[in-house]
């Protein structure tokens, strides 16, 4: 699992997660996102300005534990 948490001044830079087709996007200037990189594809969508991410792993071994 990992947990991804982000600062900076930026215009969009929004974080896109594909979980079965649906397209979740989520802020994590506003609070850090929790989910499984190695599984769903994700992506940063298009921004302006300066974007620093922070990216935490973590091997569970409950999977049960993730939130998506």
């Amino acid at each position: 699992a990992a947990a991804k948490d982000e600062k900076g001044e930026i215009i969009g830079g929004l974080t896109a997660i594909d979980h079965n087709g649906i397209i979740l996007r989520a802020d994590a200037r506003e609070k850090p996102i929790t989910f499984n990189g190695s599984e769903l594809e994700h992506w940063v969508e298009p921004f302006e300005g300066d974007r620093y991410s922070l990216v935490y792993f973590n091997n569970l071994k409950n999977k049960d534990e993730l939130l998506i």
